[in-house]
């Protein structure tokens, strides 16, 4: 059986903006720390989509860019 997308999972949630920028941000860490640096990139971009001038956000995708 297929798995659900856990971070569609979470954007269609009803938790609040900020929960949802927060697990977002986990969920891309835990691709980061597996090497999966296009996932993790493409979830924190998801993050940008909510708030634009998210700092960690945005911080990640470099970190992320530098180590691909």
């Amino acid at each position: 059986p297929e798995r659900p997308d856990p971070v569609a999972q979470i954007t269609e949630s009803h938790v609040g903006r900020d929960e949802k920028i927060e697990q977002l941000l986990l969920t891309g860490l835990e691709h980061y720390f597996a090497g999966e640096y296009d996932q993790a990139i493409n979830v924190w971009t998801r993050a940008l989509f909510i708030d634009r001038g998210h700092a960690r956000a945005r911080a990640y995708i470099e970190r992320a860019r530098s180590a691909q």
